[in-house]
């Protein structure tokens, strides 16, 4: 186990989150940015896991190729990710907007049956 000695940090972890503080995001940020650099890893690595977050495998191919590319075409291999998510993001935004309406549509056309059916 690691003692605080060995860390370029002024206290554990444990302690950090134990004090109270009315600005914890910045020391708890600069503690992880510190430990990242102590344990050569990335701060991703120290919240995520290693493989918990990243492209898939086959992306992760894909993208190792893209870092080969000169400026030109990175900015326009980025631009076209850009575009792909953006559409992405507009596809779900709708299916979600789409699912919050159904229940809604679904409850004012029983309503109406019922209704429609106590009349005759």
């Amino acid at each position: 186990m690691l003692h605080c000695k060995t860390w370029p940090i002024s206290s554990t972890p444990g302690c950090v989150s134990a004090r109270p503080d009315p600005h914890p995001h910045p020391r708890t940020l600069d503690v992880i940015r510190r430990l990242a650099i102590a344990l050569t890893v990335s701060a991703d690595e120290l919240i995520f896991g290693k493989d918990e977050r990243g492209p898939d495998e086959d992306l992760r191919l894909q993208f190792e190729a893209i870092s080969q590319f000169d400026d030109e075409d990175k900015e326009l291999a980025r631009g076209l990710l850009e575009g792909l998510i953006l559409k992405h993001q507009a596809k779900q935004s709708v299916m979600r907007q789409a699912a919050r309406n159904a229940p809604a549509k679904t409850a004012a056309k029983t309503k109406r049956k019922a209704t429609t059916a106590a009349h005759r």
